[in-house]
């Protein structure tokens, strides 16, 4: 009988990779009933939180489970493993005799979109190479298919849609990703239990079928946050094997140290490479960053050409406003000046007790600036009209040489419209949930890393501590219901258009940070607005 380890070493001989790290060999040894060695036990002690005794007792049986459900990091090998399963079960499965004849069947990877499918289909591809089978890609409508050459079985790459998989014989499924499935039954209509729910009845004519969910965490709801939770420990269900960990316990080429250096915020850290969920409502920003972006700082910077960025709410009866520009840091020293007793214009460099000049610290990092924040409330842009709140706005960016404002989609056209006669450029951005997130995740970085500074802003500060994030069904939604929110909200866009325009803008004057520019106090109208 051939089993997974021999196809592992098959490919492995042939591409001289290892395909199974210690962590995976011991997940599919218990998960497919193989004898485990005492460095399986090992590593599931850890991934399984399970007694020795019931650990051990796995592999008794010599009888596969039925479901194999995985919380792990990211880019802790999850595609890889769940092709190599894949490729497995269309060929040494054994599923075929259960087919009737002339019926071809499909092993079912299923993404949250069709990309991540073909991710895991692309490295069943290359596995399939690796052991000599010649390989090609089919479509059936919209669904696109790998065909292995001997083998009844395709493996097909479907989104995470409650009809995509029905009318075919499916004796394995793999749920790639599921706990950022959609996670709501009762408000969208593919949730995870609604495609879960479609496809297994195409595993109701193999005896050995199987579930295969291997996903980075997201929040505390789902089906796969749920019966992961369900599973670990000795109580688990006698057919279904529950593992966890981080990144570096499942892939031996990144380690803990690494993921720290490419994520340096604690809670995303935690969630995306630590494999421990988040908590499903929280605010979009540290506390602690926040207060320190409004904080002055000593340094010099070349600033780069200036922008608006608007708000315009949601009804466009009200407007936020605020100014922006990028600095890079100057490689020339500058002394601290102290102003002489008695006088209002003349400094004198500021020495220590052995008469050295004392200088600025050398900045290494970009600084984004928001020097300028304005709002007009409904009650005034309806007593105005937009003709002259734009012309308003037109006013601000003159006195500060602006020539372009960026803001989100609504209302576009029109406010294009209405910038035109002044000559200012008119750009939007649109809000999706998937690239507010990105945005958010964006200023985390930049507060944490001391890269934002905000002039002095009461209700902008106060937006920014009580922004929420919020997890549903299956996506990171921001704002805050029945709060203002329309000065967090700018930053936010800001954040998109630096997503799309990063490394663009030109540079244009010298100023240092304790300049006029940068200390500009904002008018204090505020507006109640919010999404």
């Amino acid at each position: 009988m051939t089993t997974i380890l021999d196809v592992a070493a098959a490919i492995q001989r042939s591409t001289k990779l290892e395909p199974l790290t210690p962590r995976w060999e011991a997940t599919l040894r218990a998960f497919y009933g193989l004898p485990l060695r005492e460095v399986d036990v090992a590593n599931l002690l850890a991934a399984t939180k399970r007694s020795e005794p019931r650990i051990r007792a796995l592999s008794d049986t010599r009888k596969a489970k039925k479901e194999l459900w995985c919380r792990v990091g990211r880019r802790g090998r999850k595609s890889y493993t769940m092709a190599l399963v894949a490729v497995f079960e269309a060929m040494f499965g054994g599923h075929e005799r259960y087919l009737v004849p002339g019926e071809r069947g499909l092993i079912a990877v299923i993404s949250k979109d069709v990309a991540g499918s073909e991710i895991v289909a692309r490295f069943c591809e290359l596995h399939a190479r690796a052991l000599g089978l010649e390989t090609n890609w089919t479509s059936m409508g919209s669904v696109r298919i790998l065909q292995i050459e001997g083998s009844p079985f395709g493996i097909a790459c479907f989104p995470c849609n409650a009809k995509a998989p029905r009318g075919s014989a499916v004796p394995v499924i793999v749920a790639d990703e599921l706990a950022h499935w959609a996670t709501d039954s009762d408000e969208y209509v593919n949730s995870d239990d609604a495609v879960l729910g479609a496809v297994k009845p195409a595993q109701a004519q193999f005896p050995d079928s199987k579930l295969v969910a291997i996903s980075s965490p997201l929040g505390t709801d789902g089906i796969h946050y749920e019966t992961i939770e369900a599973n670990l420990g000795d109580g688990a269900e006698s057919e279904v094997l529950a593992v966890e960990g981080p990144t570096w316990e499942w892939n031996n080429d990144i380690t803990e140290a690494r993921t720290h250096e490419i994520e340096k915020d604690p809670e995303t850290h935690a969630r995306e490479f630590g494999a421990r969920p988040s908590g499903n409502e929280g605010t979009a920003f540290v506390g602690a960053d926040v207060m320190r972006s409004f904080e002055h700082r000593d340094g010099f910077y070349t600033w780069e050409k200036p922008f608006l960025v608007i708000d315009p709410g949601e009804t466009m009866d009200t407007f936020a406003v605020a100014a922006f520009c990028w600095g890079k840091p100057s490689s020339q020293l500058r002394p601290r000046m102290l102003k002489l007793p008695g006088t209002d214009y003349e400094y004198t460099p500021d020495r220590d007790a052995n008469g050295a000049i004392q200088y600025y610290p050398l900045e290494t990092r970009k600084l984004l600036s928001i020097y300028r924040v304005e709002g007009w409330t409904g009650d005034v842009v309806r007593s105005l009209g937009m003709e002259v709140i734009v012309g308003q706005i037109a006013q601000v960016a003159r006195e500060l040489g602006i020539q372009q404002v960026v803001s989100d989609q609504r209302g576009a056209p029109y406010l294009s419209a209405l910038f035109k006669p002044h000559h200012l450029r008119f750009r939007s951005f649109p809000w999706t949930m998937p690239r507010k997130h990105e945005s958010v995740i964006l200023l985390r970085a930049l507060m944490r890393d001391g890269q934002l500074l905000i002039a002095e802003h009461t209700e902008m500060q106060r937006q920014l501590l009580r922004y929420k994030r919020r997890i549903v069904g299956g996506n990171f939604k921001y704002g805050t219901p029945r709060e203002r929110d329309d000065f967090a909200a700018l930053l936010v866009t800001l954040g998109m258009m630096e997503l799309e325009e990063r490394g663009t803008s030109t540079e244009d004057t010298h100023i240092p940070t304790g300049h006029n520019l940068i200390n500009h106090q904002s008018t204090g109208r505020h507006v109640a607005a919010g999404r």
